[in-house]
């Protein structure tokens, strides 16, 4: 609500460009990280129930890691590759070039909080499979007074893409907060290992980013003179190309999480061409 209002005092198109930019990060969001949260709250609570902490700090360690080795690269792919997707998914009709550039902008800045909003739920989950919905509900009240606070500083200097960084920087310092009262509950959480991998997932991302941008460099031409659905098959191989190099690199890394989430991706693989066989 304060950022419709804010918005609603800004340049025409400002409170679309934030929908329709919410719209893809809340996709990308909602397909991943509410996922793997939804899942480890249920196993969370069971292993609360046998008190079995050793396992339950390995599989939250686990979960959180999963959520950075998958978000991190969507995050890096929205910042390089955020004004052709917005282009090929919306631009047409009244959605002019203008409002594309502005969609953009909004995505790119939302996108970087979309790591944390996967860390925030699944901690959020945490404490409550620990039977504790207080903590997070505090901590949400004064994240929620953040984010107020950062709309009405930001909004004056990045107009609607400062609405969008005060949502991603609130997520940010309500994980923060999340994990130093979990800390207190819970030793032993693996902060060193779930810091390792965030690194080399940032690395990593980072080398495919300008892999990618270097794609889309060599391809725009050709992009801006065809059709849209090549424009979108073409945007789609990048993207594809572009995620196999970035699990090539954690697999390099030797990450632990990425042989287990090669090893999910066999077996859908496996499984579709079962079906597709039979």
């Amino acid at each position: 609500m304060i950022d419709r209002m804010l918005a609603s005092g800004l340049p025409e198109g400002s409170i679309a460009a934030l929908n329709f930019a919410n719209k893809l990060n809340g996709f990308v969001y909602g397909l991943f990280s509410m996922s793997i949260s939804v899942v480890i709250y249920s196993l969370l609570s069971r292993l609360t129930a046998e008190d079995n902490m050793v396992e339950f700090k390995e599989k939250l360690m686990k979960a959180l890691n999963v959520i950075t080795l998958i978000i991190l690269p969507v995050t890096a792919g929205a910042v390089v590759l955020g004004h052709p997707i917005v282009s090929v998914l919306f631009d047409r009709r009244e959605f002019t070039g203008r409002a594309t550039s502005m969609t953009a902008s909004a995505l790119i800045f939302y996108s970087l909080g979309m790591v944390f909003y996967g860390y925030r739920d699944v901690h959020n989950r945490t404490f409550y499979s620990l039977q504790d919905t207080k903590t997070p509900m505090i901590n949400g009240i004064m994240t929620v007074g953040f984010n107020i606070v950062m709309n009405l500083v930001l909004v004056r200097y990045m107009q609607h893409s400062g609405l969008a960084l005060a949502t991603s920087l609130s997520a940010a310092v309500t994980t923060i907060l999340l994990i130093l009262n979990l800390k207190k509950k819970i030793s032993g959480l693996g902060g060193k290992k779930i810091l390792g991998v965030f690194i080399e997932s940032v690395a990593s991302s980072v080398i495919m980013g300008f892999a990618v941008l270097w794609l889309y460099g060599i391809s725009s031409a050709y992009i801006a003179a065809t059709g849209k659905l090549v424009s979108i098959v073409i945007l789609g191989l990048i993207i594809g190309l572009g995620a196999i190099f970035y699990f090539a690199l954690i697999y390099a890394f030797r990450v632990e999480e990425a042989y287990w989430i090669l090893e999910i991706a066999k077996k859908l693989v496996a499984k579709f061409a079962y079906w597709h066989e039979f």
